[in-house]
């Protein structure tokens, strides 16, 4: 049997010392910290001007002070994904868009392990949550930018954190209901899911960086073929032409922001308050890079 060594040390890095990280390639596997986000925050916080740390992956057991969206906190039992990644933001691009990229690789790396048939129970409720059956399998988060340069020029990094149950259905202050993989029959390891995750990330940042953030709103399915957006609002929805999106962050925390052309005239809505939804006609279509004969048959 071919042994796997991320996942063997994975499991050498629950039984370190807490604090202490095992290195392996681009990851830093911890058996438990306050949280992911702040080792990471730490690290750009106390790294040398240019420093690369482009991809550098925090990955911990558990977490003492997990961090959910809006800062509330998060359980982090054993069991479950923690997993932060430094993400170098150009200037002209956003941190708050990079954590639903985050959420996005984070659907499309559950949704590859679900059954054909039971696919339409993952969902992503935008601005940063992840359902399984309409119930909380996890989120995203990202951490405020740190201007920094590096070999690439002046730009902003930005921590980025995924919390998935893969096991284990915390119990959470707000008490709000929760689900896991595991509770609905579904088994996938932390090892696996960190590299599938990694994998739909990388490539979704990199699409991203090619092109825009349409394209990402587009292949996310809240943008259709003919540009129409749709958006929730109390007793309905409102229905637009796609105009442009902002998102950043101000002292009172993410924004985001969306405008919409209907009848002639144009609206700005902050989709922290309307959050997009799935639209219902064909997605339009994004270019996919070109896989490898390797690849072809992994």
């Amino acid at each position: 049997m071919k042994l796997d060594p991320f996942a063997l040390s994975l499991r050498d890095a629950a039984a370190c010392t807490p604090g202490n990280a095992i290195s392996f390639m681009n990851y830093r596997l911890y058996s438990v910290v306050d949280t992911t986000m702040n080792v990471a925050d730490r690290m750009i916080g106390t790294s040398p001007p240019g420093s690369v740390l482009e991809g550098i992956t925090i990955i911990s057991h558990t977490q003492t002070n997990g961090i959910g969206s809006n800062g509330r906190s998060w359980a982090s039992p054993p069991g479950n994904a923690y997993i932060t990644r430094i993400v170098w933001v150009e200037a002209c691009k956003s941190g708050q868009e990079v954590e639903m990229i985050a959420g996005r690789a984070g659907f499309e790396a559950l949704r590859g392990v679900l059954p054909k048939h039971q696919r339409d129970l993952l969902s992503f409720k935008h601005p940063n949550d992840l359902l399984l059956d309409g119930v909380k399998l996890g989120g995203c988060y990202v951490s405020p930018a740190y201007d920094f340069d590096d070999v690439r020029g002046a730009g902003r990094y930005v921590s980025v954190g995924i919390g998935v149950n893969l096991q284990v259905a915390p119990h959470l202050p707000s008490g709000r209901p929760t689900t896991s993989l595991a509770a609905h029959g579904f088994r996938l390891g932390l090892a696996d899911f960190a590299r599938k995750f990694e994998s739909r990330f990388t490539d979704i940042l990199a699409h991203y960086r090619r092109e825009n953030f349409d394209a990402i709103l587009s292949r996310m399915g809240f943008l259709d073929s003919d540009g129409m957006v749709a958006l929730k609002k109390e007793n309905g929805e409102i229905r637009g032409t796609y105009a442009g999106f902002r998102a950043y962050m101000d002292v009172s925390g993410p924004k985001a922001l969306i405008r919409l052309a209907s009848h002639g005239a144009a609206n700005i809505y902050d989709v922290h308050q309307h959050p997009m939804l799935p639209v219902q006609r064909r997605p339009a279509k994004i270019p996919r890079p070109r896989l490898t004969i390797a690849e072809a048959h992994a």
